[in-house]
């Protein structure tokens, strides 16, 4: 893979950094099974 093939997943980096510690946030309240990924 080269380093263009990767430049478009970096133009939304910062909002799925976001997401993800968003899930992990409610992994930690326990709410996790309901939200699933529909935030």
């Amino acid at each position: 893979m080269t380093v263009t093939e990767l430049r478009p997943n970096m133009d939304h980096w910062q909002e799925r950094v976001d997401m993800a510690a968003a899930f992990r946030w409610t992994e930690r309240l326990n709410m996790h099974e309901a939200v699933a990924n529909h935030f």
